[in-house]
């Protein structure tokens, strides 16, 4: 468990890390704020509440929240990978502006 806990810990960091190398110093903690915001609104609502509306909607018996369970990351493993590729030629050119204006402001 401690060894699956290590591994499953580090994507945790990529996106605060992310986020810190596109925003400009001024706007740091307030993007900070938002991203937490943000992620737990998603990560606290959807996630529960679509293995519950499953469980007791489709499944209909609580004996079978693993299957919800496993329905749920099944398609929002997918969903991630797809919306993160999405967002990688975006996440470039900010990059690419950000080290613009880095290398003006020094």
């Amino acid at each position: 468990l401690c060894l699956s806990n290590f591994i499953f810990s580090f994507p945790s960091g990529g996106g605060p890390a992310a986020l810190q190398i596109i925003t400009p110093n001024e706007m740091r903690a307030q993007v900070a704020a938002i991203y937490v915001l943000v992620l737990g609104l998603v990560g606290l609502l959807l996630g529960p509440t679509s293995v519950a509306l499953l469980t007791d909607y489709v499944f209909r018996d609580p004996m079978k929240v693993g299957y919800s369970i496993s329905v749920v990351a099944t398609l929002a493993g997918p969903a991630s990978v797809s919306l993160l590729y999405l967002a990688l030629r975006p996440y470039r050119r900010a990059v690419d502006a950000a080290g613009g204006w880095a290398s003006r402001s020094s």
